[in-house]
């Protein structure tokens, strides 16, 4: 069984949510502000590159297009799910 698989079933079942929360919380690498700002850099670069694809109409619906982008320590393809889903409530909003 994979282990992401078995966490899902646990976690909500066995372990409050402030427990992950402190978790996450003690593990997370923070980034700092110099490593921001290159990142903020290389994604509009790399932004103007895959926009087209990655969108649909008004919303970004192709996640896995944005392997260039960096999203804190990791690439935005992979770690950025909650970033997208604001933008394109944003965008559905108006």
């Amino acid at each position: 069984m994979k282990p992401l698989r078995v966490l899902s079933g646990i976690i909500p079942r066995y372990a409050p949510v402030k427990a992950v929360a402190a978790y996450l919380r003690v593990v997370s690498v923070p980034t700092g502000k110099s490593t921001r700002n290159k990142h903020l850099q290389r994604n509009r670069t790399a932004w103007e590159v895959v926009k087209a694809s990655a969108m649909t109409g008004k919303y970004i619906e192709r996640q896995h297009l944005l392997c260039e982008m960096r999203f804190g320590n990791t690439k935005a393809s992979y770690n950025c799910c909650e970033a997208i889903a604001a933008y394109n409530a944003m965008a559905a909003l108006g």
